[in-house]
């Protein structure tokens, strides 16, 4: 069995930011949700 062993970080928000963010990003992961952030900021 191989397992994945990813790192990974907190990033500290204010509340209500995570309540805006964590509604738009739905059922998505927050690393998939982030990226597609910063993908769609660098267009």
């Amino acid at each position: 069995m191989v397992k994945s062993l990813r790192r990974y970080a907190t990033i500290s928000v204010p509340a209500d930011v995570k309540r805006l963010l964590e509604k738009s990003k739905g059922r998505r992961e927050w690393g998939e949700f982030l990226l597609s952030l910063y993908v769609e900021a660098e267009e």
